[in-house]
């Protein structure tokens, strides 16, 4: 019941851990949590879904907090980022910045991702396997 802990102001968010998941894949684990969260509405119509929004804070903001000013764009916190990139044949529907994200958390993967930052420095991009 996320969306009730939420509203109890407990301390949540999404993480990655693959012995107890299916992949490292923040988007996709990001994913499964607003899944989940609106297969919980179908029975519980008074808790909304999470909205992708949400489920960014809980990816990015909530668990920064643990580790102290990560996490989120301001002032004093460290530049960890990705640049995305759309893939092939995004350009053809326009898609507010919501609709956008919800677009990568679903079907987003290494290709879509142009540039990564940690601690405000660029990562070189890894070499894939194969």
């Amino acid at each position: 019941p996320l969306r009730r802990y939420l509203g109890e102001d407990l301390r949540c968010c999404v993480a990655s851990d693959v012995a107890g998941g299916h992949t490292a894949a923040m988007n996709r684990n990001t994913a499964a949590a607003l899944a989940l969260s609106r297969l919980r509405w179908l029975d519980r119509p008074e808790e909304p879904p999470l909205t992708a929004a949400e489920g960014l804070y809980l990816a990015t903001r909530a668990p920064g907090a643990f580790f102290g000013k990560v996490g989120a764009f301001e002032p004093g916190y460290a530049f960890d980022a990705l640049v995305l990139t759309p893939g092939p044949g995004d350009e053809l529907a326009e898609r507010t910045p919501e609709e956008r994200l919800e677009q990568f958390l679903y079907d987003g993967d290494d290709r879509n991702i142009a540039a990564r930052y940690c601690g405000g420095k660029l990562v070189p991009k890894p070499f894939a396997e194969g």
